[in-house]
């Protein structure tokens, strides 16, 4: 399974079950922006009320394809989203964890 790297940076709703605001970079410079519920990003109940943002976040993906410029193209599981709809970046290959593809 592979991972790439973000950041919660904010809640956006503290009501059950808990909404954040995820920002991932991506290889041209621009952020991703990604909110949905708190537990889409966590298994574990991570966030508390002293929790002091940003907050560094490893998100599930599958790697569609490695490029020779050291980026990656990727997938985002459990269907999440950025505000545009989109689930497929590309994002520097330093930021994806996991086993080579």
């Amino acid at each position: 399974m592979h991972f790439v790297r973000g950041q919660v940076v904010r809640r956006t709703d503290r009501d059950f079950p808990g909404w954040v605001e995820v920002q991932v970079r991506l290889a041209d410079g621009t952020t991703a922006v990604l909110v949905d519920k708190e537990p889409v990003f966590f298994r574990e109940q991570t966030l508390t009320a002293d929790t002091t943002f940003p907050v560094d976040v490893e998100i599930p993906c599958d790697v569609r394809e490695r490029s020779a410029d050291r980026t990656a193209l990727i997938e985002l599981h459990s269907h999440i989203e950025d505000e545009h709809g989109n689930g497929v970046f590309r994002v520097a290959a330093d930021d994806v964890l996991g086993a080579a593809s």
